[in-house]
């Protein structure tokens, strides 16, 4: 999800092998990063380690963007939104899952797929259906999309009650300058 004119807008790429897999990867991490070097400044805000560990597992097995993800990770575009929460609130929930802590921040979930278990179960069942590989003409596929921009929108959300929680705790952010 981008945020870019005040209006989310949800951007999705689809592989259903590992070829198309491979096209996506490369063309989501092409787009990434002209974002970045256009705005140095920019971040891209995740829940939990998933989004980190599969940008490596994708750029290790393909043998692609090294270069690219390399510089991503090292210029830590990548902020990961479930240590801060976890270190910023106490939330009074038996974990500090995006669903738990989305509870906080957004309204409950719309999409018929309610969890990445229930995405896993769905995709089985378009592969089983034989429903069109785009997710426009696939009522499953676009179920799994609304999950996904669910996903999305709500992590874009919880970054910003973080940062009004921030704000009214008058807690500045100081970028790390390096000194000891």
């Amino acid at each position: 999800v981008t945020f870019d004119t005040g209006t989310s807008e949800f951007h999705d790429w689809w592989a259903h092998d590992s070829v198309e897999e491979k096209r996506a990867f490369e063309k989501f991490i092409d787009w990434v990063f002209d974002r970045w070097t256009r705005d140095p400044g920019m971040h891209i805000y995740h829940y939990a380690a998933y989004e980190r560990t599969a940008l490596k597992e994708l750029m290790g097995r393909d043998a692609t963007r090294e270069a690219e993800v390399d510089a991503l990770l090292r210029g830590e575009v990548l902020v990961d939104l479930y240590t801060i929460t976890r270190q910023a609130v106490v939330i009074g929930t038996p974990s500090y899952s995006l669903k738990d802590t989305e509870k906080l921040v957004a309204p409950p979930r719309a999409s018929g797929v309610a969890t990445a278990g229930d995405s896993t179960v769905a995709y089985q069942n378009w592969i089983d259906l034989g429903e069109p590989c785009d997710w426009k003409g696939s009522p499953i596929l676009k179920d799994i999309r609304g999950y996904n921009n669910e996903d999305c929108e709500n992590t874009r959300l919880l970054h910003s009650w973080l940062l009004e929680r921030q704000k009214e705790s008058g807690i500045a952010w100081l970028p790390d300058r390096g000194e000891t």
